[in-house]
């Protein structure tokens, strides 16, 4: 194994702990990273392909989802990418039924314009150099003042002396002034979804989705990110509700849209996430039965403060985005988290 700086956050391979961008690890070929104390220790590291498929048997959940799935975009990208570039030879791992489902989702259409709405050239180019995109410019407005802005105190006894005051014959010539608010961070959970007829729908809430993000970045509001999917009869074991996620940004890290731009493609629902439903049917141990139907019919942004959380979700079945409705919530979510910041 190889010492280096890690490119992308990750996890140890042999005890686990998360590794932050920029970390000391060491690496080698088709492994996971492996901490400094694990190394030390001379731990062997797990094989970062997805592992083999398990017997398809039904995990207990202690949460509402039958199934809750969270990849992170570093790795999912990473394995898509592999598939993509090899033209389907690198499988990463998928039983014939899992890669079939995930080749048939991931390599688009060969002219872009019919059910996928992108080429294999087009998806080589978004995971490995980001998709542009101007979704992120217009952003006036959209995120209410959060910050109290610093005031100056006239005291007796302060930090800092004020000539003019002292020389006009005041007793206060001295100033103190306020400290700055520090801003804890949230996490954003946010719904993609889509039925057949609702394309249009789906791009205008996408970009949507990159403002909010880089707004609340901007206003010096740490976010960790998880963008997901709700379906029905996904899998073969239960007609339950799955959740497939991939977690795009950590709170500690810093905003690169770059590097998670993808999710905001024509790829990302039909191609990326479809194609995830498949490496959670391996890890899992289930069965994949197609993409499952949608759940959520209804638009809405809601502030929850037992988990610090706003969680916004969208209709799958809706053929327009209410942008004004949902800029209204999500303020409306971003005053009750400064007010109610916690239960």
């Amino acid at each position: 194994m190889k010492q280096l700086r890690l490119r992308y956050a990750s996890r140890c391979g042999g005890c686990g702990i998360r590794l932050p961008k920029g970390a000391i690890a060491w690496w080698a070929h088709g492994q996971k990273p492996l901490c400094p104390n694990c190394h030390s220790a001379g731990k062997q590291s797990v094989p970062s392909p997805v592992a083999t498929a398990s017997p398809a048997t039904a995990k207990p959940k202690s949460h509402k989802y039958f199934n809750d799935f969270v990849i992170e975009w570093p790795e999912a990208k990473r394995l898509l990418a592999a598939v993509v570039k090899s033209n389907g030879q690198d499988r990463q791992g998928l039983t014939d039924r899992q890669f079939n489902y995930l080749w048939a989702d991931i390599k688009g259409d060969s002219d872009g314009t019919s059910w996928y709405g992108f080429t294999r050239g087009d998806i080589i180019d978004w995971l490995t150099t980001g998709y542009q995109t101007t979704a992120i410019q217009g952003l006036a407005g959209m995120v209410p003042a959060f910050r109290r802005k610093r005031r100056t105190r006239y005291t007796e006894d302060g930090d800092e002396l004020h000539v003019d005051r002292a020389i006009s014959g005041e007793d206060n010539f001295m100033s103190v002034a306020t400290k700055r608010e520090v801003i804890p961070g949230v996490k954003l959970n946010i719904e993609l979804d889509a039925s057949a007829g609702s394309s249009q729908a789906l791009f205008a809430y996408q970009q949507w989705i990159a403002r909010t993000i880089y707004a609340l970045e901007s206003s010096g509001i740490g976010c960790e990110v998880d963008i997901y999917t709700l379906s029905r009869g996904l899998f073969n074991e239960n007609n339950g509700i799955v959740r497939t996620a991939v977690r795009v940004k950590q709170e500690d890290e810093i905003a690169d849209y770059a590097e998670f731009s993808a999710m905001f493609s024509p790829a990302a629902f039909r191609g990326i996430m479809f194609a995830l439903f498949s490496v959670q049917a391996n890890r899992e141990g289930m069965t994949q039965m197609g993409h499952g139907s949608g759940v959520t019919d209804s638009w809405s942004v809601n502030w929850h403060p037992d988990t610090r959380s706003i969680e916004i979700r969208c209709d799958w079945n809706a053929h327009t985005f209410p942008e004004e409705s949902m800029t209204a919530q999500f303020k409306t979510a971003l005053t009750e988290m400064r007010e109610n910041p916690a239960a």
